[in-house]
């Protein structure tokens, strides 16, 4: 058995805009690339199983040929979601403590951001009717100034979840000629991977996702393969 893991800490800030158009300091920022905790996990286990091995050494031929001498693998990855680019919009609180709780489970209300919105929308309306902010280089705009940051840590996409696994067995059919057969899953546990939230208070759809999910559902492949 062998193991192959890495874990990344980034952090990435940009300071290439205004928040204002009339201000005189660029504003810093949280990239939108930036994903802080990446973690990734890969292994080898050949199963003790056939001749040479704990179980089954005295196995005969047949037997061996079928049982023995498989070998498994996989891969595990796991990384911090982007966060949500936001427009200029008001909030009647601090959006830097507001937290998103995107594609996490609730028993009694469903998915957040799927059946219902991924974070508390309350505080961006007022009396239910959301102000008409524009963005800062319009004029005539309701609210000229922006307070908002274009990121906030707490506000990000779901986290990126992905556990890939195989089997395989090597038959040797005479000399210099080998026989693999494998089977792969793809996305084993069937993990769905969702596009960004609307992040557009007066959109239907803001908090939630409408566009295609990021990574296929779970996919198993059988293959073969012949060495000569």
């Amino acid at each position: 058995m062998s193991f192959n893991g890495s874990y990344t800490w980034s952090r990435e800030r940009l300071k290439n805009q205004y928040l204002n158009p009339q201000d005189t300091e660029l504003n810093e920022y949280i990239s939108p690339n930036e994903r802080p905790n990446r973690f990734t996990l890969s292994t080898i286990y050949e199963l003790p199983f056939g001749k040479g091995r704990q179980f089954g050494s005295s196995w005969n031929s047949v037997v061996n040929a079928i049982f023995g001498g498989w070998q498994m693998q996989g891969i595990f990855e796991r990384q911090s979601g982007e966060p949500l680019v936001l427009p200029n919009m008001y909030y009647n609180g601090d959006i830097t403590q507001l937290k998103s709780d995107y594609t996490n489970k609730n028993v009694n209300f469903g998915r957040f951001g799927i059946d219902r919105p991924g974070w508390d929308i309350s505080g961006f309306n007022i009396g239910g009717v959301v102000p008409g902010v524009q963005n800062n280089f319009a004029s005539g705009s309701a609210l000229t100034l922006r307070n908002l940051p274009f990121t906030t840590d707490n506000l990000r996409n779901q986290r990126f979840l992905k556990f890939d696994m195989g089997l395989s067995k090597n038959f040797r059919i005479g000399e210099g000629k080998k026989l693999q057969i494998r089977m792969d899953a793809i996305n084993a546990l069937n993990t769905p991977y969702f596009s960004s939230p609307n992040v557009t208070p007066s959109n239907a759809s803001f908090g939630f996702t409408t566009a295609p999910v990021r990574q296929p559902p779970r996919d198993i492949q059988l293959a073969a393969r012949f060495t000569f």
